[in-house]
């Protein structure tokens, strides 16, 4: 009866003792950033519900009954709701956003699986596309998902690295959003047992998809699927994921939440990670960096570089939130920079396929990629609290220039998002 009685209050609410400022903000394209502050804030939102009826009083409990229970919980309760955030990051803010961003596509519908352990989870996403539809295009949306979860796996992390503490709640959707190209990338290759020579261009696999897409921008060069699992095993080279692991059985078995290692670099937290990336145009490799320190600073800085046959790409860039702190006005920037093939111009999708949209065009025949671009991306965020209560206006405002940039339009475009942030 106590179990049962237990499980009863967990199962109406997803509970935390750790809050932190939230955002919830819209923008004009209803992009991956967009989605990672809503996915964020909404879960948040449901562990304070908890939080103030009942957790304080059966966080710390230990015994076997509620060691059992709160198992039961993270298993049937959390777990599909994180599989649940992340897939519709996925679908909706990442093939949805970047359809969206086209002017020669449109979405048809969105799907979701039933989440597991209740089923086999996953999603789509419909769309339809026109005559002037490109190769370039379509590598930008078979990569999209994968991209925006990578986004919402960022605004996580850089939670955890201001408080020092794994919200055990979040585990099991960083993981997810974390390693999505890598567990992308392995069930692809285990479940695709024989790649063709002619691999389609409008498959339901995202990785099928941009394989079949660079196969034909790049005539005299092969795209397999164990050169994209074997690169994306380097995303495992990412502490938290890992620490992850001992923070949710922490909770598990004693109810408390767990402050991690880093490194400390007089009173500076830093943890480092690497990452390999798809891109429109090939292959890229990275370092990411995150520092906290002044109990509410967060510093990202990365550097990236990669190509695909003869074209090379180079990337750097930060996003640094609360760099001032005034009275109740806090300010962040966000800048990066890129050396990048140009796009533009690539063949059309129609020209590789039948009236029933199988392949017939195997390779392309045009010179990919004769030109490159540099670009440039800032912003600025602006938080000011307007209350007593801790809830601030949101704002970033800034602009770039044409080249892909993650959770960006690919043309030159403004950057405006509004919203409000406080400890929800």
């Amino acid at each position: 009866m106590k179990i049962a009685r237990t499980l009863a209050l967990l199962f109406l609410f997803c509970s935390s003792a750790y809050p932190i400022n939230n955002s919830l903000v819209i923008d004009l394209e209803f992009s991956p950033y967009m989605g990672s502050y809503g996915i964020d804030s909404t879960r948040s939102l449901l562990q304070l519900v908890g939080d103030k009826t009942f957790h304080e009083r059966l966080s710390n409990d230990q015994n076997a009954a509620m060691s059992l229970a709160r198992l039961s919980y993270m298993v049937f309760v959390i777990s599909p709701i994180n599989d649940f955030f992340d897939v519709f990051q996925h679908e909706y803010f990442g093939h949805g956003y970047r359809v969206r961003t086209l002017t020669n596509a449109s979405v048809l519908s969105y799907h979701y699986g039933t989440p597991s352990p209740y089923g086999t989870g996953g999603g789509s996403t419909a769309f339809q596309f026109n005559q002037q539809y490109t190769l370039a295009d379509n590598a930008l949306v078979s990569i999209a998902g994968i991209e925006a979860e990578s986004i919402l796996a960022h605004r996580i992390k850089t939670k955890w690295m201001l408080t020092k503490t794994i919200n055990p709640f979040e585990v099991t959707l960083y993981q997810a959003s974390q390693q999505a190209l890598f567990s992308y990338a392995m069930n692809t290759l285990y479940s695709i047992k024989s790649p063709t020579n002619c691999l389609d261009l409008v498959a339901s696999n995202d990785l099928t998809a941009f394989a079949g897409t660079m196969q034909r921008i790049y005539p005299d060069s092969w795209v397999g699927y164990e050169k994209i699992f074997g690169d994306s095993c380097l995303n495992l080279v990412d502490p938290l994921t890992f620490f992850g692991v001992y923070a949710w059985w922490r909770y598990v078995i004693t109810g408390n939440s767990w402050e991690f290692p880093t490194i400390n670099i007089k009173g500076v937290s830093y943890l480092p990670n690497l990452r390999f990336s798809l891109a429109p145009f090939g292959y890229e490799y990275g370092v990411e960096n995150y520092f906290s320190f002044d109990k509410e600073k967060a510093l990202m800085v990365y550097v990236k570089g990669g190509g695909f046959s003869s074209k090379n790409s180079f990337g750097m860039g930060f996003e640094y939130l609360n760099c001032i702190v005034s009275n109740k006005t806090k300010v962040g920037l966000k800048c990066d920079l890129w050396y990048q093939p140009d796009i533009s111009g690539t063949n059309k999708v129609f020209d590789y396929l039948d009236k029933d949209f199988k392949p017939v065009v195997c390779r392309g025949n045009n010179i990919p990629f004769p030109k490159s671009l540099f670009g440039l991306a800032i912003s600025a965020i602006f938080e000011y609290e307007v209350g007593s209560k801790g809830l601030a206006g949101f704002a970033e405002v800034g602009g770039k220039s044409k080249g892909y940039l993650q959770g960006y339009n690919y043309r030159a475009y403004p950057t405006l998002r509004l919203g409000v942030s406080g400890p929800f």
